[in-house]
């Protein structure tokens, strides 16, 4: 039988009121349903039905702190294929606030997701919670984000955490030439509500004496990405050297690299280059970096060509790929490669050999050296570096 337009219509239109009472009359017995019906509510969230898990968040959303204990539930119904059940689950967790810090885990995990407006909603109800330890990491990562609109939530989430996220100062500044004028707003607010307008550099200080190791470390990466502004902080970081933790004692070094030249701070910087107990990549990447800054840790040199000379073939290693980033070389340290060379670990001579190729033609006296190294080098990965090593400093 063939049903007319019209016909189809009215059956379409009747279906439509049909779903729409059905999802009024699960919301409002729900809403009308006394408290001791979030059990109910909370198993109602993983109903089948759409409407019935939208009614059922809505319904915990109106209780407010008292929805509490449903707080891990709504915390996966944030991430519901219905948008609309995402949008009421994560504003109930926002209205509950503090009460709901034990769904903060996971929506510092939701503020990821691939809907903007899931992220948005997530990121406000991540920083009412009040677990800074875990709400300012994520925020920070969300300033970074591609959606103005979650940049400004993360901003106004940062500022509602007060003192409790001045690490995320620097990132925050760096929100004043964002190319979206809300975001430059909510960033210059958040800092009004987390730190004084000047001295931002000693108001976080402190904090690398705090007992969480995690607290020292993202004041170390903060003070480094204030730069010279972090001036006043370099005591601290000299001190934060010393740091149990090596993330932090790394962390504190780049931050100082950063700084004006300080005599103190260069001292301290050299002595963490040379220290055999610092993890050696971490001393690498430093000695890199006081180079590029203008100021190499040419102190270092007589420890680091000491160590490579030396009988433990870890700091051999260290010193064999450390060298590489202390520029310019001297003629004992380009010697001392040189005779690294010949060293009974390949290892120790393809470090050796990339050294010479960072120093490009000043290592123009260690050519025949390398010659004779490749010569006999039965390694792939040590001659490849050796041949590159002959190539950049015949340049």
């Amino acid at each position: 039988m063939r049903i007319s337009r019209d016909t189809r219509h009215g059956i379409v239109r009747r279906l439509a009121a049909s779903a729409l009472l059905a999802a009024a009359s699960v919301t409002g017995a729900l809403a009308a349903a006394p408290a001791d019906s979030l059990p109910a509510w909370t198993a109602q969230l993983k109903s089948a039905e759409p409407a019935a898990r939208l009614a059922a968040a809505r319904a915990i959303g109106e209780l407010g702190a008292d929805g509490a204990p449903a707080a891990l539930a709504l915390a996966d119904a944030s991430i519901d294929a219905s948008p609309e059940v995402r949008k009421a689950a994560l504003h109930a967790l926002t209205v509950q606030g503090p009460a709901a810090a034990a769904a903060a885990p996971a929506l510092a995990q939701i503020i990821t997701h691939e809907d903007p407006f899931t992220r948005i909603a997530a990121a406000e109800a991540l920083g009412r919670t009040g677990r800074a330890d875990l709400a300012v990491p994520a925020l920070e990562g969300g300033l970074k984000d591609s959606s103005p609109g979650m940049r400004a939530a993360c901003a106004r989430a940062l500022g509602k955490l007060g003192a409790a996220a001045k690490t995320a100062i620097p990132r925050l500044d760096a929100l004043a030439t964002d190319e979206d004028e809300v975001v430059r707003v909510a960033g210059a607010d958040a800092l009004r509500r987390i730190a004084p307008a000047t001295g931002r550099a000693a108001f976080l200080a402190p904090d690398l004496a705090s007992p969480d190791t995690l607290v020292r470390r993202r004041t170390a990466v903060a003070l480094g990405e204030m730069g010279a502004e972090a001036a006043p902080a370099t005591p601290a970081l000299v001190k934060a050297l010393k740091d149990a933790d090596g993330a932090t004692r790394y962390a504190a070094a780049i931050a100082l690299v950063r700084l004006p030249a300080a005599p103190t701070a260069h001292s301290a910087l050299v002595a963490f280059v040379s220290d055999t107990g610092e993890d050696r990549r971490a001393r690498g990447r430093v000695a890199e970096t006081m180079t590029r800054a203008g100021a190499p840790a040419l102190e270092a040199l007589p420890a680091l060509v000491r160590q490579l000379a030396g009988d433990d073939l870890g700091l051999k290693r260290a010193a064999a790929g450390i060298l590489g980033g202390i520029r310019p070389p001297s003629e004992a340290v380009i010697a001392a490669l040189a005779a690294a060379l010949g060293d009974p670990d390949p290892t120790v001579r393809g470090l050796a050999a990339a050294s010479l190729s960072a120093y490009g033609p000043a290592a123009a006296a260690a050519l025949p050296a390398l010659r004779e190294a490749m010569r006999v080098c039965r390694e792939p990965d040590a001659r490849s570096m050796m041949e590159g090593a002959i190539y950049q400093i015949q340049r």
